[in-house]
């Protein structure tokens, strides 16, 4: 699997250095991950175009990034989502150890009003997050829009159930209303020293923090920023002393959610026995159609998750 034993010795120090914080523990240093997919395609000489058509050749470009700058783990943007509890959890570390990936895409007061939020968004993503957890998986929330009028609510999950990724909003306080409970990730600034400095001061502290950018990294992203982020945390980020992980709760009453909630399946935005019974006639190869249409639905499902709801 690896390609030598430093290699290894590498891939399990940045895992445990990765784990240990998500867990709410104090690692050796604060580890680094970026969302690095449009900035990755710049620094390989990539269009955004093409690595948003070819996952292979953006997963390519991230972890070459990634490497070069000596980050401890990376992602690619969530371009085909399911948003389904099933086929997350499908798709899940079965070690339990890479946390499975929330984009919360602003589903927050104001972009919502706060009876939505109560009535409606609330009770259909605390129950999702209570059974993921339950089943023994932690979230990356990334809290996409400003939720700091929402983190009591997050208090109501199970400690260590989620990371809180900061997107807009004052990473002190995210730190300070959440950080007893959960483990931290985002607020990096591309500032740099100055910004770094502040960063670290608010939400270092004792572990439980993963330096990671506020949102996804485009295009613009300069890697020499990136690097003098790196090279800061190699120097600032270190702590003195490790302590273990915490232990992750599970809810005390989770719903046990059925693996495929919701009438349709993942993907689907029209059955094709729906859709079928408006033809007049169908004749040929039924199966092919059915596929090609099966493919069209996909692409338009995605369609409309990734460009017109995001």
């Amino acid at each position: 699997m690896f390609a030598s034993p430093e290699t290894e010795k590498l891939y399990d120090e940045r895992l445990g250095r990765y784990v240990t914080a998500m867990r709410g523990g104090t690692p050796d240093r604060v580890p680094i991950r970026f969302p690095l997919q449009e900035a990755a395609a710049r620094y390989k000489g990539y269009t955004t175009q093409q690595v948003a058509a070819d996952y292979n050749l953006a997963f390519s470009a991230t972890r070459e990034m990634a490497r070069d700058l000596g980050a401890d783990a990376c992602m690619l943007n969530a371009i085909w989502s399911t948003y389904k509890l099933a086929r997350a959890l499908d798709g899940a570390d079965p070690e339990g150890q890479v946390p499975i990936t929330l984009w919360a895409h602003r589903a927050c007061v104001p972009f919502i009003t706060p009876q939505t939020f109560d009535t409606i968004a609330w009770p259909t993503l605390k129950p999702i997050l209570e059974e993921i957890i339950r089943r023994g998986h932690q979230v990356l929330f990334y809290g996409e829009g400003n939720w700091e009028r929402h983190y009591d609510r997050f208090r109501e999950l199970p400690p260590g159930g989620i990371i809180y990724h900061i997107d807009k909003g004052d990473p002190a306080l995210a730190r300070g209303k959440l950080g007893d409970r959960f483990a931290i990730s985002g607020g990096l600034d591309y500032g740099v020293r100055a910004a770094m400095k502040k960063l670290f001061a608010h939400v270092k502290g004792d572990g439980g923090y993963i330096l990671d950018a506020s949102a996804l990294m485009l295009s613009d992203v300069r890697p020499e920023n990136l690097k003098a982020a790196v090279e800061y945390t190699l120097e600032h980020g270190v702590y003195s002393q490790g302590h273990a992980a915490r232990e992750m709760a599970s809810p005390d009453k989770a719903p046990v959610i059925p693996e495929n909630p919701g009438a349709l399946a993942p993907h689907e935005m029209i059955r094709w026995e729906e859709e079928s019974r408006g033809y007049r006639r169908l004749e040929g190869d039924v199966p092919m159609v059915r596929a090609a249409w099966e493919a069209a639905n996909r692409a338009v499902y995605n369609y409309l998750w990734t460009t017109l709801l995001w």
